[in-house]
């Protein structure tokens, strides 16, 4: 495993398949969070396409399984579900851009994979009563990032012409 792009001194960094229901709640129940900042996916649209059920295993069942371990919690942290503004499709938000109003167009198995956790998310929060925040951010990009992405290869792209 490379080493994290940032320091990480003060952090205790677990290696965990979030698809492994007891894992994640053994270490949810052994660090007894404050704040839990849920961000495990398969975020690539391309490999999503290529393997769905890859795709929905983790961020659908990564995501049911840190809810749920949060829900056995005495003490229940605020979590963020980490989501997608890819869950606008392709349609352009214009000068006032999209709300969480806006019409969703899942097109992709990454899409409904997010719009399915976000649902699941919400069902905690009426269920059990749940502190979740969902954010629809989109395009990422840093240290770290896998070079399928877009903007990882421009700038190894830019890199590589500077280099020569």
């Amino acid at each position: 495993m490379p080493p994290h792009p940032i320091s990480t001194e003060e952090f205790r960094i677990h290696d965990v398949d979030i698809r492994n229901r007891e894992a994640v709640q053994k270490i949810i129940a052994a660090e007894q969070p404050e704040f839990l900042f849920h961000l495990a996916a398969i975020s690539h649209v391309p490999t999503s396409r290529v393997n769905p059920a890859l795709t929905y295993d983790v961020n659908v069942g990564g995501t049911l399984n840190v809810l749920d371990a949060v829900r056995q919690l005495e003490r229940r942290p605020r979590v963020l579900i980490v989501s997608t503004g890819n869950l606008y499709g392709d349609y352009d938000s214009g000068e006032s851009g999209f709300s969480e109003t806006s019409p969703v167009h899942t097109k992709s198995p990454y899409a409904a994979s997010k719009l399915i956790g976000e649902q699941l998310a919400r069902s905690y929060v009426e269920e059990y009563g749940m502190d979740v925040v969902i954010a629809r951010p989109f395009n990422h990009t840093g240290p770290g990032q896998a070079p399928s992405f877009v903007s990882s290869a421009f700038a190894r792209a830019v890199a590589e012409c500077l280099a020569q």
